[in-house]
Formats: C-alpha cells, structure tokens, sequence
C-alpha cells in the first residue's frame, strides 16, 4: 500500500514536473500540423458504442 502511494506521488510529480517546463516540447520539438475529421473520429465512436451495446445484449445472462 505503502509503495503505491510513492508510486502515485512520483507519477504525479513527474507528470507536473515535465508539464511545467515544457520538457516535452523542448525534447520533441512542437507537434506536426494535422487536418481535423470530426466525421471520422465520430463515426467510429458510434460504430464502436453500437457494436458494443449488440454484443453486450447477445452474452448469456
């Protein structure tokens, strides 16, 4: 228990510790450009949503 929470500190310390300084940035450089498709990204999330909701009413109870 105790070594999860050192964990979760740490994490937590690194997340903030690399997003206040922008190490990420620094190290990668600035992302890429890239063109936006709303359309795509929800249509795959209805695709996805519906074939869950078929396959989770088909299981046995």
């Amino acid at each position: 228990m105790a070594s999860a929470l050192v964990g979760i500190v740490g994490w937590v310390w690194a997340t903030v510790h690399i997003g206040c300084r922008g190490l990420l940035r620094r190290r990668h450089g600035s992302p890429p450009r890239v063109v936006v498709r709303p359309v795509l990204f929800w249509a795959s999330v209805v695709v996805t949503t519906t074939l869950g909701a078929v396959a989770s009413a088909l299981l046995p109870r």
